[in-house]
């Protein structure tokens, strides 16, 4: 099994729909996306800078903002299925995660700025024992130390300690490179 997280920064690259199409194309096993945040996510910091959201609020409104984002996706491409839990994820073929129920009801993570959509794909992944979590950055991302990576704010800041859980390969790939992630797919470096 292989989760792929769209990073939000891809909403107003031209790479966003190719990154849906090429992981439509994936039939031959499971890949579950992980839908960043996006201007979504922004609009949910904005209202918190104003109305000095807690903690608690301010996370459960970002994960609203990662379902949107996933709705978008899904919009993208049609032959996209979407999933409401991980139980709902098909045995093949590759399905939109819409995080909110699982996370509000079982994610024990940090309720803060700290734990975003790139620490949720990793407790995805952790929960599914996935073999591979893959990042789609809009900036360039060297698969250096995790720690090295949140220090960088590359990935949020919790991602480092949510590591130490996930027994599979972490892949970072930028919003350029979805033909070679099918290719990576379809050599069987995911195997």
């Amino acid at each position: 099994m292989i989760i792929v997280k769209i990073g939000g920064s891809l909403y107003a690259s031209p790479h966003l729909k190719e990154w849906c199409d090429q992981l439509a194309r994936i039939h031959q096993q499971t890949l579950v996306i992980v839908p960043g945040g996006g201007p979504f996510a922004d609009q949910v910091r904005a209202a918190n800078k104003q109305w000095n959201l807690s903690d608690a609020v301010a996370h459960d409104m970002a994960v609203m903002a990662m379902q949107q984002y996933g709705c978008l996706l899904a919009n993208l491409n049609g032959s996209l299925k979407v999933a409401n839990s991980f139980k709902d994820i098909q045995d093949t073929g590759s399905t939109i995660w819409l995080p909110y129920s699982d996370v509000i009801s079982e994610c024990d993570y940090p309720k803060n700025w700290q734990t975003t959509s790139d620490s949720l794909a990793l407790w995805l992944a952790c929960k599914l024992s996935a073999n591979h979590l893959c990042l789609v950055k809009s900036c360039e991302v060297d698969d250096s130390l995790i720690q090295q990576l949140a220090d960088s704010e590359q990935v949020d800041g919790y991602f480092s300690t949510a590591a130490r859980k996930f027994l599979g390969q972490t892949h970072f790939y930028h919003a350029s490179q979805s033909t070679k992630f099918l290719n990576d797919v379809n050599n069987g470096k995911f195997n």
